[in-house]
Formats: C-alpha cells, structure tokens, sequence
C-alpha cells in the first residue's frame, strides 16, 4: 500500500524548517515507526528517530499521532 507522511525537517546550520512530504509503499501490516524506519533505509539517510527494541514493554517506542496511543486502531 502507499503511505504518505509529512515530516518536519530542520537545517542545522540555518534552523530553517520545512515540512517535506515522503511517500512509500509499505506493507498492510506495518505502523508508523515501521514507515519511518522505511523512509530512512530507503529514501532520506538523514532521518533519524528515537526507539528502542520495539518489545512492547516499556512504552518507549510509542509516538503521537492523530491516533489514540497504544497501536493502529
């Protein structure tokens, strides 16, 4: 399937930001941690994003989006 996601990118040396748009064929199985780890393996090298194991124990590979947390539903 396709996935969009806007993304908001800053210049470290200027601080200028910009929302850049990525689009990416993904699996229907995969979350939105899985689409930005797509988007850096395969499109933009220079994202980075802050995770953990992914085990779903502590809660730290969770992330904000217009979802209620706690997965895809």
């Amino acid at each position: 399937m396709k996935v969009a996601l806007k993304i908001w990118r800053a210049n470290a040396e200027t601080g200028d930001r910009a929302l850049r748009e990525y689009e990416v064929d993904a699996p229907e199985w995969v979350t939105l941690l899985d689409v930005l780890d797509i988007i850096k393996d395969r499109h933009d090298r220079t994202l980075a994003v802050r995770k953990s194991c992914r085990m779903m124990i502590c809660g730290s590979c969770e992330m904000r989006n217009s979802r209620p947390p706690g997965g895809s539903s």
